[in-house]
C-alpha cells in the first residue's frame, strides 16, 4: 500500500494567488523566546507564502502611532491571528484574574509586551486565531479558549503542515482523494536557510528554559495593580507612546543578519539578542557560524542576569 500525494508550489507560481495576512502575537517572556518567534515569522513570510506583520519589522509606523495602536490596527485587518504561547503570557492572563499584573525586572526587547491586550482584543472579534507553541512550552501554559480550533494547539514544528494548510485554506486531500504534499513539514524544514534559524532557534531556547526553570521568577515581579494596558483599553485616551522602549543604543542588536543571510531579498529585519560578546562586527554573521552566535547567548545571558 501506498499514498499517491500531488505536490503544491506555496510559492508564486502555485495555485494560490494572494497572500493570507497573519499577525504574530507573542508575550516577550525573554530575548531567546522572542528570537524563536521572530525566526517563526520569517519563515512562514519567506517560506509559507504569507504576508505576515511582526512587530519588531514595523518599529517606524509603531513609533508614529503607539505599540497598543498599531496592534489595535492590525487586529482590525488582518485574517490570520497566531497566538504564540507561552508561559508568560499564560501567567499575564491567569494573574489578570486576580487583579495581579506582572512587570519585567528589565527589558530585553525593545517593543512593549502587548499580549495581554491583544488577547482581551481578540475576544469577541471574528478573526481566524490559531494557537501555537513551541516545544519548550509546557502544555499547563497554553491558552485553550481562543481560536478556530478551542482547545488545540498547533506545537511546532510538529504541526507545521497542518498550521499551514489550515492558514492557507487548503484540505489535506484534493478533490480526487490525493493527499497533499507540501514542501512546509517537520521533516523537511530546515531544508532552506530560513527553516535552520528556525530550528536554532527553538533549541538554543528550550535549552535555557530547561536550564533555568525559575527564569520567570527572576525576570518579573507582581504587583496586586490594574495594569496600565489595561487602563488604556478601558479608557482609551489618545496618548502619544512609541512603545520602542529604550534605545536602540542601550540593546544589544545584531544588525543586517538577515540581509546578510538572505541576499539583497532581505527584509531589513533585525535580530535582538542578550548582550554578546562576539563584539560589533555584525557584517560576520553567516549561517555557518549562526550555531555559534547561539551558543554564547546562554553564557552571556547567564552573565547578564
Amino acid at each position: 500500500m501506498f499514498t499517491v500525494c500531488v505536490s503544491v508550489d506555496l510559492g508564486a507560481n502555485g495555485p494560490l494567488k494572494k497572500k493570507p495576512r497573519v499577525l504574530l502575537i507573542y508575550a516577550k517572556d525573554n530575548a531567546y523566546h522572542c528570537n524563536a518567534v521572530q525566526c517563526l515569522a520569517l519563515y512562514l513570510q519567506q517560506c509559507c507564502y504569507c504576508e505576515v506583520k511582526f512587530d519588531q519589522w514595523f518599529q517606524d509606523e509603531i513609533g508614529d502611532i503607539s505599540a497598543l495602536g498599531w496592534l489595535l490596527l492590525q487586529i482590525g485587518s488582518v485574517e490570520n491571528v497566531v497566538v504564540v504561547n507561552s508561559e508568560a503570557g499564560w501567567r499575564q492572563c491567569e494573574g489578570d484574574g486576580r487583579n495581579v499584573a506582572f512587570h519585567k525586572i528589565r527589558r530585553d526587547t525593545p517593543l512593549e509586551d502587548c499580549f495581554l491586550f491583544a488577547i482581551k482584543e481578540l475576544h469577541g472579534r471574528r478573526q481566524r486565531v490559531f494557537n501555537v507553541a513551541f516545544p519548550y512550552t509546557h502544555s499547563s501554559y497554553f491558552i485553550d479558549n481562543i481560536g478556530i480550533h478551542e482547545g488545540r494547539t498547533y506545537v511546532l514544528m510538529r504541526h507545521i503542515e497542518d498550521l499551514v494548510l489550515d492558514i492557507q485554506r487548503l484540505s489535506k486531500r484534493d478533490a480526487n482523494g490525493k493527499k497533499l504534499a507540501l514542501a512546509v513539514n517537520a521533516s523537511g524544514y530546515t531544508r532552506c536557510r530560513e527553516g535552520q534559524l528556525l530550528e536554532a532557534a527553538i533549541k538554543q531556547a528550550g535549552e535555557f528554559f530547561l536550564s533555568n526553570p525559575d527564569w520567570f521568577a527572576r525576570s518579573y515581579y507582581q504587583k496586586e495593580e490594574r495594569n496600565e494596558l489595561l487602563l488604556r483599553h478601558e479608557h482609551p485616551i489618545p496618548v502619544f507612546d512609541s512603545g520602542l522602549g529604550p534605545s536602540l543604543d542601550q540593546l544589544s542588536i545584531t544588525s543586517n543578519a538577515l540581509t546578510i543571510l538572505l541576499g539583497n531579498e532581505g527584509l531589513g529585519i533585525n535580530f535582538y539578542y542578550p548582550p554578546s560578546s562576539l563584539g560589533d562586527d555584525s557584517n560576520s554573521l553567516t549561517i555557518s557560524n549562526i550555531e555559534e552566535i547561539f551558543e554564547s547567548m546562554n553564557a552571556d545571558y547567564e552573565n547578564t542576569y
